[in-house]
């Protein structure tokens, strides 16, 4: 869950916001850590963008990458299948 703002920047008669932006404190659910977090998802330059700050101040993860190149996260990922006994 983001506790912060959410800035979506949509023209008339499109479906998706060719920029949109994330950003504020985010629990990890692993650690249970409150980090600063900023994505951005520039569709217009297809851009990803993202940066993670632990509270100390340290970068835990930047990404900048093309957004084509960001596939196979949330739920874009592919199903693990279920073994059947």
């Amino acid at each position: 869950m983001l506790m912060g703002g959410i800035q979506v920047i949509r023209e008339s008669g499109q479906k998706r916001s060719p920029c949109e932006e994330k950003s504020g404190l985010e629990v990890h659910r692993a650690s249970g850590e409150v980090r600063w977090l900023r994505r951005v998802f520039d569709r217009r330059n297809g851009r990803y963008y993202e940066l993670v700050v632990d509270p100390q101040g340290n970068v835990v993860r930047e990404v900048d990458e093309p957004l084509s190149a960001h596939q196979g996260r949330g739920s874009a990922r592919r199903r693990r299948q279920r073994r059947t006994s």
